[in-house]
């Protein structure tokens, strides 16, 4: 990131949601490490041949072709962040529902509103 990047519009929802992707990915790498062992020959950790190969076929399989027991594994993810970005599409929403309807009764489109018509 560079210092131009500073004067973003919603750069405190983008700090707010890359703490999560922080908190994330520090829950995958305990996870990660958890299902790894010491290698006999003294290369280090390594994972085991069926993660290994359960991970390598998630890579390579679309998120439609999932099973639901996985897809269900990724939307859990996605809750994480889920509450912000939903309350930012509620802000976009109520600001162009303001636009069109109109201010003084709410009940109709502020360009055809009949009592607001004389204003």
């Amino acid at each position: 990131m560079t210092k131009e990047n500073k004067t973003w519009e919603n750069k405190e929802l983008f700090e707010q949601l890359a703490a999560i992707e922080h908190e994330r990915w520090a829950d995958w790498q305990k996870y990660l490490h958890s299902k790894t062992f010491s290698d006999s020959q003294g290369y280090g950790q390594v994972i085991g041949r069926d993660d290994f190969e359960h991970w390598r076929r998630q890579i390579k399989t679309d998120y439609k072709d999932l099973s639901e027991k996985e897809k269900d594994s990724d939307r859990e993810q996605v809750m994480r962040y889920w509450k912000l970005i939903q309350k930012e599409i509620d802000k976009a929403v109520e600001g162009e529902r303001r636009k069109w309807v109109c201010q003084n009764c709410y009940k109709y489109p502020a360009t055809l509103c009949p009592h607001c018509a004389d204003e």
